[in-house]
């Protein structure tokens, strides 16, 4: 029985083992040797992981009152995240590019970032015409979200690929088996990262175009109806009865912004202005000529005056008028002096009569040019009298319209701004519903790890080894035992003495060739 080993002698136990020695060995060797032949021929896997930290927005939905504590929410979005990254749609995209094939064309529109880079149909394709290789391929991916007490506000999980030699991919590229492994577990990992944000970008997007839709539907949609009604009733008018005169009806309803009501005296009043600003003009230049005309009488014309008006509007008689002051300031320096017949004072006298002519003659066409200012004045003010008559009989009959135009353009604009307060209602709405969704930011803590070709993930050769040489060990001693456990020779003295029952008095050793000496 085995139980008897208890009982033996370590000289018994030394004698076991070295009586089975190399049987033992030769187990130990055979463990050893079929592992490590096991291990030199398993094909190599690389591993490749990407850590993502999945952290609380802290923006609240206002539509919806908060039931759960932050940290069931992150728990509860990491593990729908690992369902999008686990689904065919992701793998299968990521494989699909892994494997070359070629992208569709992204959608039209102003995100396409949201777009995945193939069609369903075409990943569902690939999946049937793949199944085996697909398979494999998922087993090799897993994600990690660890959890636990400090995983209340924040949590991070990892994407991790492990992928193995394949000898003959590797062979049809004309590449090492190992390091083709190594760049695809890294690759694959990327692109794993890549599909699963394009996959939960469209599905967030889709959920809030859902929501922003239904909102639209039952919302934005009949103040659409209302406001389209409106504009509708407001262009048939327009077209009916306006027609050439709307510039004017717009012009009686925004005059000062006061509307319809101080539009038409605004516009009568702003004529009637320009009238008793010209009728002033004449009653100036009316005084002015006859001022003129009186001067202009005068038979001596060294007594004419020249009025101020007339001086500072005509920079010649200006001049003139200068010029006379000097002409007589001399005049008055020379006469005490010298007779009237001497030459340089008759020279003066002759050219200060000149010059007092010049100033005559200059008044006159001053004359003149009052006339034609007055004829003109007179003229625009008979033609602005002639307008505010007709313009005040015009406006008399669009006032009635006006105040139809302005009270339909009135409803447009409130109809405009209850469909533009709904159109933010339902952009809010539609915005929190994509939070609710996603009250979770996700973000690249670390990027996909190298992998080395000269350092696999598996086998781990140390490793192997020291397991075979255990395993040898134990099966090489439960060898030796159990064949002497089964062998009924008597072996030694204390089996002589066990089985037989008697004592040993003497004992003969067995002698080796080499003891006895010859001569």
């Amino acid at each position: 029985m085995l139980q008897s080993y208890s009982g033996r002698t370590l000289r018994e136990i030394v004698r076991v083992v070295a009586s089975r020695f190399p049987g033992m060995v030769i187990i130990f060797v055979l463990v050893v040797g079929v592992t490590a032949l096991a291990t030199w021929i398993q094909p190599r896997q690389y591993r490749s992981e990407v850590s993502l930290l999945a952290k609380p927005s802290w923006m609240m939905n206002p539509l919806e009152t908060k039931s759960v504590s932050l940290r069931e929410e992150v728990s509860l979005f990491v593990v729908n995240q690992r369902e999008i990254i686990m689904s065919e749609t992701v793998i299968a995209s990521a494989l699909m590019k892994l494997l070359g094939e070629t992208p569709d064309e992204p959608a039209e529109g102003p995100d396409t970032t949201a777009t995945a880079w193939y069609t369903p149909e075409r990943v569902a394709t690939f999946i049937d015409e793949n199944g085996e290789y697909f398979r494999k391929v998922k087993k090799r991916l897993s994600v990690l979200a660890p959890g636990g007490q400090d995983a209340q506000f924040t949590q991070n999980f990892k994407i991790q690929v492990d992928w193995p030699e394949e000898s003959e991919a590797a062979a049809a590229l004309g590449k090492d088996s190992r390091e083709l492994a190594a760049i695809r577990a890294r690759k694959f990992c990327d692109l794993i990262v890549q599909a699963y944000q394009l996959r939960y970008a469209t599905l967030e997007r889709k959920r809030a175009q859902d929501a922003a839709t239904l909102l639209s539907t039952k919302s934005l949609a009949p103040a659409k109806i209302v406001l389209d009604k409106i504009t509708d009733e407001k262009k048939k008018f327009v077209t009916e009865n306006l027609k050439g005169d709307l510039l004017v009806v717009i012009n009686m309803i925004s005059s000062d912004g006061a509307g319809a009501i101080t539009g038409i005296p605004t516009l009568a009043t702003q004529l009637q202005t320009t009238i008793n600003q010209t009728a002033e003009r004449i009653a100036e230049v009316s005084a002015l000529r006859t001022v003129i005309e009186t001067e202009l009488k005068k038979t001596d014309h060294t007594e004419v005056v020249v009025p101020d008006a007339v001086t500072a509007a005509n920079p010649s008689i200006t001049t003139l008028q200068d010029k006379i002051i000097t002409l007589k300031l001399k005049v008055n320096e020379l006469t005490p002096s010298f007779t009237s017949e001497y030459r340089e004072l008759a020279n003066v006298r002759e050219e200060l009569k000149a010059a007092e002519e010049d100033l005559y003659r200059e008044l006159g066409k001053q004359k003149v040019r009052l006339d034609q200012e007055l004829d003109v004045l007179n003229a625009r003010k008979s033609v602005l009298v002639t307008l505010v008559s007709t313009d005040n009989r015009r406006l008399e009959t669009l006032a009635g319209k006006a105040s139809e135009y302005q009270r339909l353009q009135a409803d447009e604009e409130v109809a405009r701004r209850i469909y533009e307060e709904e159109q933010k209602r339902v952009v809010s709405a539609a915005t929190a519903t994509a939070l609710a969704s996603n009250p979770i930011l996700v973000s690249i803590m670390d990027g996909p790890t190298r992998p080395s070709a000269n350092f696999p993930r598996r086998p781990i050769v140390w490793l192997n080894l020291l397991i075979a040489a255990l395993s040898g060990m134990v099966l090489a001693m439960v060898y030796a035992f159990m064949a002497d456990h089964f062998d009924h020779t008597i072996k030694s003295i204390d089996d002589a003495e066990r089985y037989l029952g008697i004592p040993v008095l003497a004992s003969v050793p067995k002698l080796g060739r080499n003891i006895i000496e010859t001569r």
